[in-house]
């Protein structure tokens, strides 16, 4: 982990990690009280803070495993980054799109590959898109533990994917055609 050298990176870092807090408070309330707050503009300011606490090398593990992704756009051709979860699953690293088919699993699939970055550390990968009935096993092992909890993310989890803990490997393997696993390989 990088840790600040002066007062402003330190301060950055603390005005960062207050909006992450009041971002996942105000998502929290939205999701189990129904809150006026509009969820969208939460979500990009969630996604703003985390993304800048994993571009400065802090370890967001509050959601998961988190990196930053980065892949080429498939019709611009410019750089998209974003935050990912990267599971480790019997000694091999997974993406898996929880939320369904976003543009980065679009842009993954068109690409082959991208960098996933924490900090100054680097490294570019390519991609194996696994098959339904591989991937159902992986979704099962790497997701597995926040299924089987009681918060707002276990439900949401749950929710999109529409498995829960006890499910059949076989119910993975169908929620993984909407929420496709990749394997994250070295490059060549």
């Amino acid at each position: 982990m990088h840790l600040p050298r002066d007062p402003m990176e330190w301060l950055l870092m603390a005005v960062l990690m207050a909006a992450l807090m009041l971002g996942l408070h105000a998502v929290r309330a939205h999701l189990t009280h129904g809150s006026p707050m509009h969820g969208g503009a939460v979500m990009r300011l969630a996604t703003w803070a985390i993304t800048r606490l994993l571009a400065v090398g802090v370890r967001v593990s509050i959601l998961g495993p988190m990196m930053l992704l980065t892949v080429r756009g498939r019709t611009s051709g410019a750089d998209r980054t974003l935050p990912v979860d990267v599971y480790a699953v019997g000694g091999r690293r997974y993406l898996v799109a929880t939320h369904g088919i976003g543009a980065w699993v679009l842009n993954l699939r068109a690409g082959g590959g991208g960098t996933l970055r924490l900090g100054r550390r680097r490294e570019a990968f390519r991609v194996r898109e696994l098959a339904p009935a591989e991937a159902g096993p992986i979704i099962r092992a790497a997701l597995g533990g926040l299924l089987a909890g009681d918060g707002w993310r276990s439900r949401g989890v749950r929710s999109n994917l529409g498995v829960g803990p006890d499910s059949p490997v076989e119910d993975y393997a169908r929620a993984s055609v909407d929420h496709p696993v990749f394997e994250v390989l070295p490059t060549r």
